[in-house]
Formats: structure tokens, C-alpha cells, sequence
């Protein structure tokens, strides 16, 4: 397989805050068409593995390739949830405008979006089951539905590789069955799913792949292949119920 066929590719990337080491050469060959759990324990470099790949954080060392080229040249090919509590949900604004934010990458921010636009808006706003709330304000939903807001504004904008931080952190049962099946139709689309994952007992149940992490890379690769209770002990310093 040629690099320029992986949907994200990590070579040897090496990430430090005030001179610690957060991520120590990672390598990852991410294909397209999967769904990507990358788990660990807390302070493992999960997070940061995601900033990295959008440059949001320098490395120290190492590369990332989006389809073979710079994030830079690839930037509308990566849509973004990140966790719900980095929001200010008392911002005044829509959950259809809210949404609409992810459409903006395509049309730009001084012009008036289209009748396509609207469109895919009140289709991702439909699939995640928020339609009635189209005209709420954010602030007026539960956590789980304001999770959802974030699936629906990454989901407008048509991307390649989907990148999402914790997403089931603190959400009721119907969101995150909503997302699941999501995150499922999208891979079946062949779309690329990475996931910032924290509960174990459902890795067998949700992904194809998992990228364990405990700064240095554990195990990498399909979940019948790798996520085995020798890594996740490896991964986590104890040993834990699968």
C-alpha cells in the first residue's frame, strides 16, 4: 500500500509540553474506511494525538500526512468534534445556526449560505434527531443534545476523516446510540472515524481498529488482532476487565 492511500498517516511524531515528552514516536498507518478507537489512561497523549493532527500542537519530531500531503493542503478533508465542555454554550446563537458553522469551510464567511446549504443542515439535523430544535437556543438542550449539535455541524461538511474527542463523555443512552450508528453509516461510506475513547467494555462493540497509548504506542491495529488483556495491561500499568 502506497502512503498517499492512507487516510492519516503518523511517522515517528514526537510531542512534548515544557520539555516532557506527551507523545514519544508514534507511528500509525490509518486506512481509509475504518472506525478508529484510540484509548488509554489519563495524561496518555490521546487528546494531543488529535491537536497534532490538526496542528494545533507543534511536534518535536515526526510527520502527518492527510492522504499523503500536509494538513495544510488538506484541511477540508477533516471535520472536528471536540469535547462539549470546551464550548460556551451560553453563546447566543441557534442550533441550526450552530450546525450551519460547518458549511462555512465551503462557502465562506461573508457569503449568505445556499439553498444546498440549508438543505444539508436540516439532513444532518434530521439524522441526529434534533429537528424539533432547530430554533432553540444551544443553551436550551442537554448535554447529550448539545453533543449532538457537534455531530450535525461536522457531518454538514462532507469531509473524508472524522475526528472526535471524547464524544460519549457524559451523554444519555439515545445519543450515543444516535452517534454510533452514525459513526457506522459514515465508515460504511468509506469514511475515516478517529475516536478519543475512554470506556473499554464497549472497544469490541464499536470499532474495527484500536490505537492503545500510554505515550508510547502500545499496540496498533484491528481490535480481534490487538486488543488483547496483555495490551490493555500494558497500556494501562494494571490489569483491567475486558
Amino acid at each position: 500500500m502506497l502512503m498517499s492511500e492512507f487516510a492519516v498517516s503518523i511517522n515517528n511524531l514526537t510531542v512534548a509540553y515544557n520539555n516532557k515528552p506527551v507523545l514519544w514516536n508514534i507511528n500509525a498507518h490509518i486506512p481509509s474506511g475504518i472506525l478508529l478507537a484510540v484509548a488509554g489512561p489519563n495524561g496518555a497523549g490521546k487528546t494531543t494525538l488529535i491537536k497534532s493532527i490538526l496542528e494545533l500542537v507543534k511536534p518535536v519530531a515526526g510527520t502527518i500526512q492527510i492522504f499523503g500531503s500536509p494538513y495544510a493542503h488538506q484541511r477540508n478533508q477533516i471535520a472536528y468534534v471536540p469535547q462539549r465542555m470546551s464550548v460556551d454554550w451560553q453563546f447566543p446563537i441557534t442550533v441550526f445556526d450552530a450546525v450551519m458553522m460547518g458549511r462555512y469551510g465551503n462557502i465562506g464567511w461573508f457569503k449568505r449560505p445556499g439553498d444546498a446549504d440549508i438543505i444539508a443542515v436540516h439532513t444532518a439535523l434530521q439524522h441526529v434527531g434534533l429537528t424539533p430544535y432547530a430554533q432553540c437556543h444551544i443553551s436550551e438542550l442537554s448535554g447529550g443534545q448539545q453533543q449532538r449539535i457537534f455531530l450535525a455541524r461536522a457531518l454538514v461538511q462532507e469531509a473524508s476523516i472524522y475526528l472526535l474527542d471524547e464524544p460519549f463523555i457524559g451523554v444519555d443512552s439515545v445519543t450515543e446510540n444516535t452517534t454510533v450508528l452514525l459513526l457506522k453509516k459514515l465508515r460504511d461510506q468509506g469514511k475515516t472515524i478517529i475516536v478519543v475513547h475512554h470506556d473499554l467494555q464497549t472497544i469490541r462493540k464499536y470499532f474495527d481498529w484500536v490505537l492503545l497509548l500510554n505515550v508510547e504506542r502500545i499496540a496498533y491495529g484491528t481490535v480481534e488482532q490487538v486488543f488483547t488483556p496483555e495490551t490493555v495491561t500494558a497500556a494501562f500499568g494494571t490489569a483491567m476487565q475486558l
